[in-house]
């Protein structure tokens, strides 16, 4: 252990003005310095993040404006004389910092409050000139250490640009290089404009931040969520108020960013040989790290206000499980408490009780949500016994109801979930969390797979309505995942055929009903949720899978929450953001139907709906498919095989990391099978991830010791 680790990072000759105030600052600072034992179970760097999270947003405005001129003039004392490792935790924890004080969102989570603070807040200026001095601060800091700013820098470019690189991009790679083509600059060039050019993305104006606001202003009830587990702190920044994850996106971290994982897949590793545990145990594990980690980005958030939830999906191969998923949820959840507990500590450990009334109910427990398969009965009722707090601890599970694409889905969840917390209240007497804050269990409506696999079945239809040869010339010339608007499809020997034997197929007008029929069953369980439950508690509902932006503006101020990947937030770029001041336009609230009126966009797309499916009268009734029927459909099969064969592929990759230690793929053809079994799906990277995930998990002398001369 270094020099500096070993004991308490004491402030040198700063004082501010009470024990209490001394107090804070020595915990802020043991905490950057990596000395408070109770963050060592957690990531590389979630120490700053959390120091910063402690001044941020557990410090009255009052006292940010005594602790923030002495931590600055603390870190300027300390850095000469302190080692390469020591300067990049300063480092880090001034970009975090600086990060919040540049985004009017962390800002209102607390240091600009008025309901909290009144007239005591930060002002314009006041926060202006602490933007300054934090910028002048970090330029200082490269100016002292230029190599160690470059290496920091050097990962935050890697990071914002690879993450979510299954889908090709995501918000923060667009912005930088949209920022570097206006400004002429680079944007990871410096550590000063690293944080100017996330400031411009934060800053009012930008889609989501005023979506957040005007939230806040009562002018919408949508909130945003991040559907990843990595960026969630950068996304709280631009008002996300919490996060999707399933089994494929606990494994894509690795793939975005294999360094940053390999040291957690290491010591999982090390603990199953140790221990002899499985790969499935493994696999667990490491699903709850991803999940932590996100956590913690809407820790403050959770702690704060009640919102800030993000999901663990529950193993989709137990989907039918019923002993298993009630026996094992409560089990998951308690340990998630405990990595938690200890973060909560420091939080509010010397906190005004402000913080901690605010906080009251929520210290110490997990803001998570259990992502649970619905495909079928059992699905429903883990919902409801999830709910209601059945399990030995008492305690209750929140939900977030998934592989629900089709209205009977949605409604069915719906009802299930609020069933089980209506016993939750009468067994116990609480306040629900969905009656006093906009919180609480989810229903999914996973739009994009459900669009993707009607779109699917239509062509289907269309194409074995076709006689050969025509049917093999036009399957050869669609491309995968052909729209029903192909030119192909509207070669006029296709239409002809179609016509001769009375079917009716307008390629345009399909496309768009396609494209629109997500949406509007998602409106319509919005109205079944509200009808028979209220706005507060009834709407549960999160729109998810997006295919493009439009399916976010179609249901804002509808749908309580809205889920978007990196790609989708890109499309936010540029994008006005405008409250919807007439939600449901268009629907008739007795039957939740849209309105005959040709006129009506949503009645028209009700009549093609029905005219191209031969069950399309069941897509649009609230129990048009029972239970039983669920996995049949296409879209319920392909969500639950890809999320099952991801979380089979997690174990394995579990298994790999014991091998790894156990020297199986020592050598160079040792490493040819590990970059081809781990990295292999990835084509011409494995090679390169295989080598940045090894680089992390072994230092240079065992990397020596396995034979690899890099």
């Amino acid at each position: 252990m270094m020099a500096w680790l070993k004991g308490d990072c004491d402030p040198i000759g700063v004082s501010v003005a009470t024990e209490r105030m001394q107090r804070l600052l020595k915990t802020i600072l043991n905490v950057v310095c990596g000395n408070d034992k109770r963050t060592r179970h957690l990531m590389d760097g979630d120490d700053a993040r959390i120091a910063a999270y402690k001044l941020v947003f557990f410090t009255t405005p009052s006292e940010y404006r005594r602790l923030a001129s002495a931590i600055r003039d603390e870190l300027k004392s300390r850095f000469p004389d302190a080692d390469a490792e020591l300067r990049r935790r300063y480092i880090q924890f001034a970009l975090y910092w600086a990060d919040s004080i540049h985004s009017p969102v962390d800002l209102d989570h607390n240091l600009t409050r008025v309901e909290w603070h009144g007239e005591s807040i930060l002002t314009d200026g006041e926060i202006e000139a602490e933007r300054e001095q934090l910028l002048s601060l970090l330029s200082w800091m490269q100016e002292q250490d230029t190599k160690t700013a470059v290496e920091v820098l050097d990962y935050l470019r890697q990071y914002a640009f690879n993450v979510n690189s299954v889908k090709g991009e995501n918000l923060f790679r667009a912005w930088a290089l949209k920022w570097e083509a206006e400004n002429g600059e680079d944007p990871f060039g410096t550590l000063e404009n690293y944080i100017k050019h996330r400031a411009a993305l934060f800053a009012r104006g930008n889609y989501y931040v005023e979506q957040y606001f005007a939230r806040r202003a009562g002018k919408t009830i949508t909130q945003f969520f991040n559907d990843y587990s990595e960026q969630a702190d950068d996304c709280r920044k631009l008002g996300s108020l919490g996060g999707t994850t399933n089994p494929v996106i606990a494994t894509l971290g690795e793939d975005d960013i294999p360094r940053k994982w390999a040291p957690v897949r290491r010591r999982i590793a090390e603990q199953q040989i140790k221990d002899g545990l499985d790969d499935e145990w493994a696999g667990t594990t490491f699903t709850e790290e991803v999940v932590v980690n996100a956590m913690l980005g809407q820790r403050p958030v959770f702690l704060l206000e009640g919102l800030g939830r993000v999901a663990f999906q529950l193993r989709t191969d137990k989907h039918e499980d019923l002993e298993y998923l009630l026996n094992e949820a409560p089990e998951i959840y308690m340990r998630l408490c405990r990595r938690l507990k200890p973060v909560d500590e420091i939080l509010l450990e010397d906190a005004d009780e402000l913080y901690h009334r605010l906080s009251k109910g929520r210290i110490g427990q997990s803001n998570n949500h259990f992502k649970v398969s619905v495909t079928g009965l059992v699905g429903l009722k883990v919902l409801r016994e999830f709910n209601a707090g059945n399990n030995k601890y008492g305690v209750r599970l929140y939900t977030n109801a998934t592989v629900t694409h089709d209205l009977s889905q949605i409604a069915a969840s719906v009802d299930a979930e609020i069933e089980g917390m209506m016993r939750y209240k009468q067994k116990t007497g609480e306040q629900l969390a969905e009656e006093i804050t906009e919180g609480g269990s989810v229903v999914t409506s996973m739009m994009g797979r459900y669009l993707d696999a009607m779109r699917e079945e239509r062509l289907e239809i269309i194409l074995n309505a076709i006689d050969e040869p025509l049917r093999s010339e036009v399957k050869s010339k669609l491309k995968k995942g052909a729209t029903l608007d192909d030119p192909v499809l509207k070669d006029e020997r296709v239409l002809a055929e179609l016509r001769s034997k009375g079917i009716e197929f307008n390629p345009d007008e399909e496309e768009q009903a396609i494209k629109d029929l997500p949406t509007l069953i998602t409106k319509m369980a919005v109205i079944y949720a509200v009808r028979k439950y209220g706005w507060q508690v009834g709407n549960r509902i999160l729109s998810a899978s997006k295919r493009n932006f439009e399916q976010n503006t179609d249901l804002e101020n509808e749908v309580r929450y809205s889920t978007d990947f990196g790609d989708i937030q890109a499309l936010s770029i540029g994008r006005e953001y405008k409250p919807n001041e007439e939600p449901l336009k268009g629907f008739d609230w007795e039957t939740a139907m849209p309105v005959e009126d040709e006129n009506n966009r949503w009645w028209r797309v009700y009549k093609a709906i029905l005219r191209m499916y031969p069950d399309g009268e069941k897509h649009l009734q609230f129990g048009g498919f029972k239970p039983e029927e669920w996995m049949e459909r296409r879209y319920n099969k392909a969500t639950w095989q890809q999320f099952t064969d991801k979380w089979w592929f997690n174990c394995k990759r579990a298994r790999m990391c014991v091998e790894l230690l156990q020297g199986k793929y020592d050598g160079q053809k040792g490493f040819e099978e590990f970059a081809e079994g781990y990295y292999g799906h990835l084509g011409k990277l494995a090679v390169e991830k295989a080598r940045e995930f090894l680089c992390a998990f072994f230092n240079p002398d065992e990397r020596k010791e396995h034979g690899w001369d890099w």
